[in-house]
């Protein structure tokens, strides 16, 4: 058979892959398994989403491509959300909609990168990013963010990583894995640095609409030393619970989105007109809606928290958005080892931590955004047992 791509190979498939793989075997079989791996929310979207998309089926242009782009009504739409909302200054002519935030950010870095450029990625890193900036031929760098901080990014030690082939800074607030907000001085501070590096600032805020009010979210775009190199990505997966419609979009400033949309075009065409009219509807709803759920995930965040705090050999860092935590534990077994004797001997699902690049090994991720307290309750009467056996009583 002839060889595929070395450089491809090389490319590791994260740890969820084989812990969500074997979940649903263990489901199939008739067992019980509490999952707390997939960031997803036990939301469903609002009514009036689901009857514009009931209606567009019955219409024959709905079956048909947009423009490249996005509909020009929603690349509108999300550009006065993003002025209105959040103070970034962005220009419908560098909105692109893109079949979720994921193929934004991968279409992104081959127009503002070369093969061999260094992406600067906080660490622990979100997977999809790490593997994206590997497939594009560019040079992850990660950057330890301080857990005694709530994960906050280290100034200094960005600063410290710039080098001459620094092609970009990547900022995830609220951050997948960790649950961070990321504060103003922080934002602010990788702003300066971007502009007095002349460096790009990627700036993924799906969770934006998932901050608690103890720690708001800012949008880094909105910095006037972040503005003009700011991409600002986003998607109405956890916004609006359209994960499985996959409906995202990328702001940048025009010229470079003009590039972006070469391989926007190459991978996509465009993003699925069903789905792109369930966002022009999810932009006029809004996200009021939200407001119980997050209420909900602040029942759980404390649910969770009881949760590890009672087990042995585990350390609980306060998430301040999303829908998960970044948990370190004392033990020298390895992340994705854990994650599956975790899963095979208590039935609880978690993503292993060595899934969030080098940095995240001697965690997991453990989500609450579809798991009720009282099931959380249950995961932690079974992660007691599990864990007093694999940390005795000395």
């Amino acid at each position: 058979m002839p060889r595929s791509s070395r450089r491809i190979a090389a490319v590791r498939f994260p740890g969820i892959h084989r812990v969500m793989e074997e979940m649903r075997a263990l489901a199939a079989s008739g067992a019980d398994v509490i999952s707390l791996a997939q960031a997803v929310p036990d939301l469903s979207p609002p009514s009036p989403l689901i009857e514009r998309a009931a209606a567009a089926l019955r219409r024959p242009e709905t079956h048909l491509y947009t423009p490249d782009p996005g509909l020009p009504a929603l690349r509108e739409g999300i550009a006065a959300m993003l002025r209105d909302e959040h103070g970034v200054p962005a220009d419908p002519d560098g909105v692109l909609v893109t079949p979720g935030a994921n193929a934004a950010y991968a279409a992104l870095l081959p127009a503002l990168a070369e093969p061999g450029d260094e992406i600067i990625l906080p660490s622990p890193v979100y997977l999809n990013h790490l593997m994206a900036v590997q497939l594009a031929g560019c040079v992850p760098v990660e950057v330890p963010c301080i857990e005694a901080e709530g994960y906050e990014p280290d100034l200094d030690a960005l600063a410290a990583a710039v080098t001459p082939r620094t092609a970009a800074i990547t900022v995830v607030t609220p951050n997948n894995p960790t649950g961070a907000v990321y504060s103003r001085a922080t934002l602010e501070g990788i702003a300066r640095l971007a502009a007095e590096r002349d460096l790009w600032i990627i700036a993924d805020e799906v969770y934006a609409p998932l901050a608690f009010a103890d720690r708001p979210h800012l949008s880094i775009g909105s910095l006037e030393a972040a503005r003009g190199r700011t991409v600002t990505i986003g998607s109405f997966s956890k916004s609006h619970a359209m994960t499985g419609w996959r409906c995202g979009w990328l702001a940048a400033p025009p010229a470079l989105a003009r590039e972006v949309l070469k391989v926007h075009d190459t991978f996509f065409i465009c993003a699925p007109r069903i789905s792109q009219e369930m966002a022009l509807e999810a932009l006029r709803v809004g996200t009021s809606f939200l407001a119980p759920y997050r209420r909900e995930l602040l029942s759980r965040r404390r649910a969770l928290a009881s949760v590890v705090e009672s087990l042995p050999g585990l350390h609980w860092v306060e998430p301040r958005g999303a829908l998960f935590a970044f948990v370190r534990f004392d033990h020298p077994m390895p992340s994705s080892e854990l994650a599956l004797r975790m899963l095979r001997e208590a039935r609880v699902c978690t993503v292993p931590g060595d899934a969030f690049g080098d940095l995240g090994e001697g965690h997991l991720r453990i989500s609450f955004g579809a798991s009720d307290v009282p099931r959380l309750q249950e995961a932690g009467r079974r992660l007691f047992a599990f864990f007093t056996s694999l940390f005795p009583a000395e």
